[in-house]
């Protein structure tokens, strides 16, 4: 589900962090793009933005072509192939808070409050996320707010892709639905509460979510979207936070690019979280330290 919600809303996606990112737009829609060419294959790199409406459609021209020409498509996690059941049972393990205590017990008492008037502003009960981690917490609330605004998954970039090459193009997966869980669930506690409080006031945003982001991602700016993304690196547990779910992912995605380049040639569209793609550290520079020749498109 690509379920990242950070400040970045590229990854997550990440996300649930990094990576939900809301839009609205005109159509005939850039995003970033590169290519990337070695010895043995060629890649396409579009960024995504994992929720979406039918305005951002369609795509460019240049973007289409590419992934029609393509031999295969890479993606962070196949979300046609997701068993909803198990996640479900899944997140109910990781995500529920197990020992007595309540989201409140958890949690500062500012990021309480903030939660409260959050909840209260979506009009639904702060006491729905009292049995859930704050990572969990973040995700549920982002959820709502999105489906408050008119965005959905299924009008994603990542779902727009696998559907097309459903039945048509081999897809590869660079990551594990589990894996993307786990490092939300795997935050260590004063990290996961940081998550939960920056979710928190982001979503306060009178402009709605995401909107600046969402902008940079429908000019293909890359250098804005790096510039808003290193946002998530404020205060005292940003810079864990970051490492985690941008840049461990970049290094990790970079890999599997780069072996599916060598081992099974030909052309490749690959479709990540537009954060994970961009700055020094992102999956476009990754690949070009390797040798690979890469382009901005």
């Amino acid at each position: 589900m690509n379920l990242f919600i950070t400040r970045t809303r590229f990854g997550m996606s990440a996300s649930l962090a990094a990576l939900l990112l809301v839009f609205s737009g005109v159509a005939a829609t850039e995003g970033p793009f590169w290519k990337v060419s070695g010895a043995n294959g060629t890649a396409y790199l579009f960024g995504s933005v994992h929720f979406g409406t039918d305005e951002i459609y369609p795509l460019d021209a240049a973007v289409e072509n590419a992934f029609a020409r393509a031999d295969r498509l890479a993606v962070e996690v196949n979300l046609q192939a997701v068993n909803g059941h198990a996640l479900g049972l899944w997140m109910a393990q990781h995500g529920a808070i197990a020992d007595g205590t309540t989201l409140s017990d958890t949690v500062s008492p500012e990021t309480w409050r903030l939660l409260q008037r959050r909840a209260e502003e979506l009009g639904v009960p702060a006491g729905a996320f009292a049995f859930q981690r704050p990572w969990l917490a973040a995700f549920s609330m982002t959820a709502l707010a999105l489906a408050r605004e008119g965005f959905r998954e299924e009008l994603g970039i990542d779902r727009h892709f696998l559907t097309r090459a459903a039945g048509e193009k081999p897809i590869r997966e660079l990551e594990t639905i589990e894996t993307q869980m786990g490092l939300l669930a795997g935050l260590p506690p004063e990290v996961e509460a940081h998550f939960l409080h920056m979710t928190l006031e982001d979503l306060g945003s009178q402009d709605g979510v995401f909107p600046g982001l969402f902008q940079a991602w429908k000019r293909g700016d890359a250098e804005a979207i790096r510039a808003q993304s290193e946002d998530m690196r404020a205060g005292p547990h940003g810079q864990a936070l970051f490492s985690r779910l941008i840049e461990q992912r970049n290094e990790n995605m970079a890999e599997g690019i780069a072996r599916i380049l060598e081992e099974e040639g030909g052309t490749t569209f690959v479709v990540v979280g537009a954060a994970h793609l961009v700055g020094p550290d992102g999956v476009a520079s990754l690949l070009a330290s390797r040798g690979y020749r890469v382009e901005k498109r």
